[in-house]
């Protein structure tokens, strides 16, 4: 399952460092397929390889929180989108 993280607002953390931190919070659930960043903002690109992959999605959304992106960060699944800060 596709996850797509897009966020218009500076991050906090370097984004080489919050993709590390994914892959690891992943383990074998999932892996950072790609990235990339500019002067409107940035994205992450995740894909979920679990058998779960809704659980998976749901604990992905509270640890992206925890990391506290940017207000106005959109959670994209499967063409999806919502404010990562909405309720799923």
């Amino acid at each position: 399952m596709h996850v797509f993280i897009y966020y218009f607002s500076k991050l906090g953390v370097p984004r080489d460092d919050l993709e590390s931190a994914i892959e690891d919070f992943l383990g074998s659930r999932g892996e950072v397929t790609g990235g990339g960043g500019g002067a409107t903002g940035g994205n992450i690109d995740i894909e979920i390889e679990s058998e779960d992959a809704e659980q998976v999605i749901d604990e992905l959304r509270e640890f992206l929180r925890s990391m506290t992106m940017p207000l106005d960060t959109i959670f994209d699944v499967e063409g999806r989108r919502k404010n990562l800060y909405d309720k799923p």
